[in-house]
């Protein structure tokens, strides 16, 4: 599985996002937008999970319905496939 790039922005930034995350789409990286400002407002929700045996960390952007979500084994350090 290919790794997701995620972007942490704000959602006033648009001109410079956009343009990086233009040349990474044309590069055929896959993108995730995380405009944190978005947090308080309830429309981008963040959830991490974490004990012995797994962790996983997921965000899911409200508005354009798109989830992004990692997983991983207990003392692993790295992104399973």
């Amino acid at each position: 599985m290919k790794d997701t790039i995620l972007v942490l922005t704000n959602s006033e930034d648009g001109v410079h996002s956009d343009i990086v995350i233009s040349k990474l789409l044309q590069a055929g990286e896959t993108v995730f937008r995380m405009d944190s400002d978005r947090l308080a407002s309830g429309s981008l929700q963040v959830r991490f999970t974490c004990n012995s045996e797994s962790s996983s960390f997921e965000i899911r952007d409200e508005v354009c319905g798109m989830a992004a979500s990692w997983t991983g084994s207990g003392s692993s350090k790295h992104k399973d496939d």
